[in-house]
Order: C-alpha cells, then sequence, then structure tokens
C-alpha cells in the first residue's frame, strides 16, 4: 500500500492495483503525535511492586509497608475486573525488573472483552489508544474515528 504524501488517499502496490471487494487489508503506519495508553496500569503496577518490593523511594522517603508484604491478592465486581484482565493479558503484571506484582486475582463478573484503552488485537501490535472504541477486536469494526 502507498499512501500519498498529503495523506488524502492510499493506494495498493504495484501502481494500478485494484482494491477487491471483500478482502482484508492492514495498514501499518507511524503515528502523528499518538495517544498515550496503558499509563493506570503502569501506575497500577509500579505502586503494588514498591509497596510490595522497595525500601525506599528515588526521593528517599521510606516504604511504609517494605518488608511486611508477603503476597497481593486483587477482588473485584464488573469494570473493575476488565481493568485487571486486561492489565493482566496486557504484561503490565510483572514490575520493570521482571518481579510478579500480584499474585492472584478474583475477578466476579468482569466483562471478558476489556476495556477501552487498546485498540490493537494483539498486545504486540498495540501502538496508540483511543478513548472512543472498545477494546475487543469485533467491535471496532463499527466504531467512530476522530
Amino acid at each position: 500500500m502507498a499512501v500519498r504524501r498529503k495523506g488524502q488517499s492510499i493506494s495498493l502496490l504495484p501502481e494500478g492495483t485494484a482494491f477487491q471487494r471483500g478482502a482484508l487489508y492492514e495498514l501499518t503506519y507511524l503515528a502523528k503525535d499518538p495517544l498515550v495508553g496503558g499509563l493506570g496500569f503502569a501506575g497500577l503496577r509500579d505502586v503494588g511492586s514498591f509497596l510490595r518490593n522497595a525500601q525506599k523511594d528515588d526521593a528517599g522517603t521510606a516504604n511504609p509497608l517494605a518488608g511486611s508484604i508477603q503476597y497481593v491478592y486483587t477482588a473485584c465486581q464488573s469494570q473493575p475486573c476488565r481493568t485487571m484482565h486486561d492489565y493482566l493479558w496486557l504484561g503490565f503484571n510483572e514490575d520493570e525488573s521482571g518481579k510478579k506484582v500480584v499474585d492472584g486475582m478474583q475477578n466476579w463478573i468482569g466483562g471478558a472483552t476489556g476495556i477501552f484503552v487498546i485498540t490493537a488485537s494483539a498486545r504486540a501490535t498495540a501502538r496508540t489508544a483511543s478513548t472512543l472504541r472498545a477494546g475487543s477486536r469485533n467491535s471496532r469494526r463499527r466504531s467512530p474515528t476522530r
């Protein structure tokens, strides 16, 4: 595929190749000023890791729970369960040094499709985020764009 310089049209390569009805095409591009997604997951991870593993923070403030936490479990209902599902599925249950953060999750009545943050169907291809569309691969087909 080729995108014209002004970004107004897309065409298949080689030049002159027609789009086929019913065919699926994938377009990958570098976004200009993409939205940042996943900061909430990183925050959950970092707070949990700090309380569980650190003796003090970067400013030297002591961790009030240092050495006291043996296991970390979560329990939730409904929407928070969807957040924790994505937290785990997207690989946030490992801190920056490779240590596990949460030992167990009790999700009660949590939706299986996740929340709105990630727009790609696989975490390896999730490059940008959108608050306008749902995270499941089936719900994105009819979602609005900016």
